[in-house]
């Protein structure tokens, strides 16, 4: 798969969780007695509850522990990060409905934003983007 369908496919992904969360579904339905009202990881729903947080730490230090231990670990890492970061990424288009949209993630916006401009000015240097979802 390529890094422009993986992008398409997270952008996708949270769209379908921010539709489900402004239409009142997932959590705060199964909060009030729907489905999924049983599920022992409902707390998790809670993203900066303290104690999804403090679980959420205490995984990331066992996955660090065993990433950390493999050689080639800092090189990968630092490469990564380089690529993540990087301010010369082209936006990979995805073309909806006579538009271009594209989901773009940098120091600015870090969770990302859905954003969209016309064909004609995606063909420019600096493409005019119009902000649909700002995560």
């Amino acid at each position: 798969m390529s890094a422009g369908c993986a992008r398409l496919g997270t952008a996708l992904g949270i769209l379908l969780l921010a539709a489900a969360y402004a239409t009142g579904s997932g959590a705060r339905a199964a909060a009030a007695g729907g489905a999924g009202a049983d599920d022992p990881f409902i707390w998790l729903e809670d993203v900066d509850g303290e104690r999804a947080m403090q679980w959420v730490r205490a995984e990331n230090l066992k996955s660090l522990g065993v990433l950390e231990q493999d050689p080639r670990f800092a090189t990968l890492h630092a490469e990564a990060l380089a690529i993540a970061e990087a301010t010369d990424r082209l936006p990979t288009p995805v073309f909806l409905g006579g538009q271009i949209y594209n989901f773009w993630q940098d120091a600015t916006h870090v969770r990302g934003i859905w954003r969209r401009t016309s064909l004609a000015d995606y063909r420019n240097a600096e493409p005019r983007w119009q902000t649909v979802l700002d995560l």
